[in-house]
């Protein structure tokens, strides 16, 4: 027979016994020297500290020890020292629970908490001790592209204003963390970047540095007459007093 009992806990076992030659429990065992042993995981059998007693009707009781619970398995055997023998032999395996060294680590005698038991917000930031889920707590790549649902993070996950200049580190965003050519022109949709996508005066003079933009910054050609839209400088465009003598160089 198998059992389940608590690491280093005392805990009393039950079992029968079946009379020699028979098919019957006998309630005739006497207990000697010798008659209960135990064995801790595979190691050779010691008696057992306790003897067996009869309870009734071919039951018989067995007080173990604590120290006879430190094991993760331990097994026990009934046998007749004496002639000629009263009862069959017996055995009891007994696996133990509730601790790091034992058969099973978890705790046998703590109760499953049901996930609908637990009562809204009863579990809050106070709940965990500072630090008890950070970097080290958590397996390498268990948070990966797997492992978030398609369109679990959209605009409606994020709150407004949730991500901006604030919630950004100085620096967080620089060359080093974008991969060479991330940034072209095929990875822009068309149009995706036009006049309703830039605030009013969102590109000014004050967003320019000082000769940012020069002849070096210009291809050859860059600005010719097929780039100027037929009128894009008339009248209207041109300052009064924008041109005058003072304009052009002597002779």
């Amino acid at each position: 027979m198998e059992v389940l009992r608590k690491y280093n806990v005392q805990k009393t076992i039950y079992f029968p016994l079946i009379e020699t030659g028979g098919e019957d429990y006998t309630g005739a065992a006497v207990h000697v020297a010798g008659d209960s042993q135990r064995s801790f995981d595979g190691a050779a059998p010691n008696n057992s500290t306790n003897a067996f007693a009869h309870v009734a009707n071919g039951i018989y009781s067995l007080a173990l020890t604590a120290a006879e619970h430190q094991a993760e398995i331990i097994v026990i055997t009934i046998i007749d020292q004496t002639g000629p023998k009263v009862w069959q032999d017996q055995t009891i395996i007994v696996q133990t629970y509730g601790n790091p060294a034992a058969s099973f680590a978890f705790d046998l005698d703590t109760a499953t908490v049901v996930a609908s038991s637990v009562a809204a917000g009863g579990i809050t930031a106070a709940s965990f001790a500072a630090g008890a889920i950070d970097a080290a707590a958590i397996a390498t790549d268990a948070i990966d592209a797997d492992a978030i649902a398609a369109n679990a993070i959209g605009a409606a996950e994020i709150a407004t204003d949730a991500i901006d200049a604030d919630a950004i580190a100085a620096n967080a965003i620089g060359t080093s963390e974008i991969a060479d050519n991330a940034i072209i022109a095929a990875k822009i949709a068309a149009n995706a970047i036009g006049a309703s996508e830039l605030a009013t005066d969102a590109i000014g003079a004050d967003q320019i540095a000082a000769n940012a933009i020069g002849a070096s910054e210009l291809a050859t050609d860059a600005i010719g007459a097929a780039q100027i839209a037929a009128n894009a400088i008339g009248a209207a465009e041109i300052a009064n007093g924008a041109i005058d003598a003072a304009t052009f160089a002597a002779g």
